[in-house]
């Protein structure tokens, strides 16, 4: 009897909003975005680029929350590489904007003359580390500050997803052979 109760209201309300107007429409199927059209899915890789880049995280794998990590990168072409941290936690950091690469010559970050290290970070989750090679310097996405080269990492004002959109769209501003990126995932762990 509560069903019947239940079904009667609701095809009531149903019948009503229909009546009043005030009912939504569902766009077809064919128009409600999915979620990779949403959130670019894959790494930032250029194919147009005439060069490759390649980045790695050291150590490989899942990385426990405070322990030290490092970037291995390394360029077709001689430029200028920015390397952003895109976290769990859903924010976004610069860690180095124009570094300077030679072509061919592997490259940590950070090194000894950077002054800093880097660490995993909680929340536990999974990171991304995305690496661009540009051949000319390069201002990046708006909310990537204006902190002069060589500064330290800070985050920016806007949540991961956003930056990447950004930076999607400043790339695609810039010469389709000047640039290419690659981009890693770190599974950051959190000891209990």
């Amino acid at each position: 009897m509560a069903c019947e109760f239940s079904l009667r209201h609701t095809v009531l309300v149903v019948a009503l909003l229909a009546l009043s107007g005030c009912m939504a429409t569902v766009p077809p199927p064919s128009t409600v975005p999915s979620v990779r059209e949403v959130e670019p899915a894959g790494p930032l890789h250029n194919p147009q680029a005439p060069f490759q880049v390649t980045l790695a995280v050291r150590p490989a794998g899942a990385v426990v929350a405070g322990n030290p990590l490092s970037l291995a990168l390394r360029s077709e072409q001689s430029g200028f590489a920015q390397l952003y941290s895109l976290r769990a936690s859903g924010s976004a950091l610069v860690l180095a904007r124009n570094l300077p690469v030679t072509a061919g010559v592997a490259q940590e970050f950070p090194g000894p003359r950077h002054g800093f290290a880097l660490q995993a970070q909680p929340p536990a989750g999974r990171d991304r580390v995305v690496l661009v090679v540009t051949r000319a310097p390069f201002a990046g996405p708006p909310d990537a500050g204006s902190a002069a080269e060589g500064d330290r990492p800070f985050v920016v004002p806007v949540m991961a997803a956003r930056f990447r959109q950004q930076l999607v769209s400043a790339l695609a501003d810039l010469p389709a052979d000047s640039w290419n990126g690659a981009e890693q995932t770190v599974d950051v762990l959190v000891r209990k």
